[in-house]
């Protein structure tokens, strides 16, 4: 954090919309970049990295190229933590324009002894970088690979975003008929997220009857993508949840709606005391504020 202490001091320091106003004065699209800069002081990298993605999604690019650099060079001695710190850190870099630190999602990608191979692939996929597809393939045939469902299905949905087609029947063929929920939940996220419609009665099932928590939730919002409101009890009853995970899902999914009337119910969630799900929440109605904007 020292690397990078004072860039950060600046950011969160100085009062949005002019000094002296309180965080109530301000109006909420404010209230929400004071929740995204709030959160780049945070001690979890993918807080840091989910803010500052918002932030330059946002328009508010200043001064994260400096904190995600350090980011990237920051020393985590556990193995898994420092692979996913690198990813993270770099896919902002590379939304930030600078896509020389592709190459260090590539890496990842590329060896055998890391255990986020797969949180590489998934990355590759947000970016659509389809340049890295034969070794996304070559990937998801490690059979050494411990994860190697998670591997699977975030390597085909990387595939699927790209528009490979094999990827897409066989993720279809196989993903909702996965035993693991989590399989099945990337494969719900994935498929709908390019409007797939043959995908369509498969989410609407596992919105109905799954019976796992995340991937139902998962599942409700995925059908927003097909502006299918069916979804929407399960999804409010995922807010209300006691599990933090449960409830940064279910405002997440919120973000392809781009609807104002759900702005109410979302910004209860800024002072939610989970930090990733403020900065979802943040997010999400700066997405939709953005969208609504831009239509007028």
């Amino acid at each position: 954090m020292l690397k990078y202490g004072f860039v950060l001091i600046v950011l969160v320091s100085v009062p949005l919309g002019g000094c002296g106003k309180s965080a109530k004065s301000l109006s909420l699209e404010q209230r929400c970049i004071l929740v995204l800069k709030r959160a780049l002081t945070d001690e979890k990298a993918t807080v840091v990295n989910h803010a500052g993605e918002a932030l330059i999604l946002a328009g508010r690019p200043e001064g994260l190229e400096e904190i995600f650099v350090a980011l990237l060079e920051r020393k985590e001695p556990d193995r898994a933590k420092r692979d996913v710190q690198t990813v993270v850190a770099a896919r902002a870099l590379c939304r930030l324009g600078r896509k020389k630190y592709i190459s260090r999602v590539m890496e990842i990608l590329n060896d055998p002894t890391s255990p986020r191979r797969h949180t590489a692939a998934e990355t590759l996929g947000k970016l659509k970088y389809c340049k890295a597809n034969d070794r996304i393939r070559m990937a998801i045939a490690d059979k050494k690979y411990r994860n190697r469902s998670s591997m699977w299905a975030y390597g085909m949905g990387a595939l699927a975003k790209c528009g490979d087609r094999e990827a897409i029947v066989e993720m279809l063929k196989k993903g909702f008929a996965s035993e693991e929920w989590n399989v099945r939940r990337i494969t719900a996220n994935d498929l709908s997220s390019i409007r797939l419609p043959a995908a369509l009665v498969h989410i609407k099932k596992m919105a109905r009857e799954e019976k796992h928590e995340m991937t139902r939730v998962d599942a409700a919002g995925a059908l927003l993508q097909y502006e299918d409101f069916s979804g929407l009890e399960v999804l409010k009853k995922g807010m209300k949840s006691p599990k933090a995970g449960i409830r940064k899902h279910a405002v997440r999914v919120f973000k392809p709606v781009s609807n104002k009337a759900y702005i109410e119910l979302l910004k209860l969630f800024i002072e939610d005391p989970d930090p990733d799900t403020r900065v979802m929440a943040a997010e999400v109605i700066l997405h939709i504020l953005r969208n609504a904007a831009n239509r007028k």
